[in-house]
């Protein structure tokens, strides 16, 4: 999409690319200082970002996703995803670009304080009131961990029961053993 006589020269492709570009940086950036590249390969990554464009308005098929992913120059993606970028998504793409920013800077730092077991860290990003990307991390990790400590009671109990019968019909055979030894 290029820049017609009716549109503002804020949204087109030159100026979406150079902010797309900017995002992308800065996401290989936190992706390799949270540590998450240890676990997640280049294309995991890429992949997510992509997607998350993809939930802002930025209309493309699943075959073109992966090979955006496929390309090496990155430059050649950036331009390629500003081309599938509606009108109405790029009149809030920097507002939805800074708060991803955000949102991806205080997760990293979240994860990157968890990996090196520096409590006072986690907890510096926590801070800063009732708002923000910090208390909905926090948020989604009080959710995370109930359902977690859901899991393992239910666990728990599948192998309780079972255990227990097991243990009761073993103890029918020892009992029987000795009688039968006796």
């Amino acid at each position: 999409m290029h820049l017609h006589d009716d549109e503002d020269p804020h949204y087109d492709d030159a100026t979406i690319q150079q902010e797309l570009q900017q995002f992308m940086d800065e996401w290989h950036y936190r992706i390799l200082h949270s540590g998450l590249a240890l676990s997640w390969d280049r294309t995991q990554c890429l992949r997510l970002a992509i997607e998350m464009f993809q939930m802002h308005g930025m209309e493309i098929t699943e075959e073109e996703k992966e090979s955006y992913v496929a390309m090496e120059d990155e430059q050649e993606m950036v331009a390629a995803m500003v081309a599938h970028y509606p009108m109405a998504a790029r009149k809030t793409f920097e507002h939805f670009v800074l708060q991803l920013q955000l949102v991806v800077s205080t997760t990293t730092q979240v994860r990157h304080a968890l990996v090196t077991g520096d409590s006072q860290e986690v907890a510096r990003c926590f801070e800063g009131g009732e708002t923000g990307p910090g208390q909905q991390i926090l948020k989604q990790c009080i959710v995370e961990a109930g359902r977690q400590i859901h899991d393992a009671v239910e666990m728990h109990k599948s192998w309780k029961a079972n255990t227990e019968a097991r243990i009761a019909r073993l103890n029918v055979c020892q009992d029987e053993a000795e009688h039968a030894r006796q």
